[in-house]
């Protein structure tokens, strides 16, 4: 499968991936062991630069949530930022994703089959 990539405003050409890989990164040095998976237009042709980037981030039972959250969100807008890209973070616990109907929807079966694991 081939990637989308494109220039930012400065005109270095980065893939999605990378920026993607560059969030991975920084969410790994609060939640080590979380799973996280780009999805979205940006794992095909079809990403552009007015696109946004996808990223679901599953965080292990233990975490306060909310804060981790709010972590992460801030670490996707200073990404984002640097790079010129809106990033959209979808965030659970295990227990949110796996003990409860949400493990059966569509949205997550297909972020598991389709997505980049990071």
């Amino acid at each position: 499968m081939l990637l989308a990539t494109a220039n930012n405003d400065a005109g270095v050409t980065v893939s999605p991936v990378e920026i993607a890989r560059e969030l991975a990164e920084a969410i790994k040095r609060v939640v080590t062991d979380a799973s996280i998976i780009l999805f979205g237009s940006a794992t095909g042709k079809k990403w552009q630069w007015d696109s946004d980037l996808d990223i679901y981030i599953e965080v292990p039972n233990g975490y306060e949530i909310e804060s981790t959250r709010a972590q992460i969100d801030d670490m996707a807008w200073e990404v984002g930022h640097k790079h010129g890209v809106v990033i959209q973070t979808v965030v659970y616990t295990e227990d949110e994703v796996w003990n409860t109907p949400r493990r059966a929807a569509p949205f997550i079966k297909a972020i598991h089959s389709e997505g980049i694991v990071l």
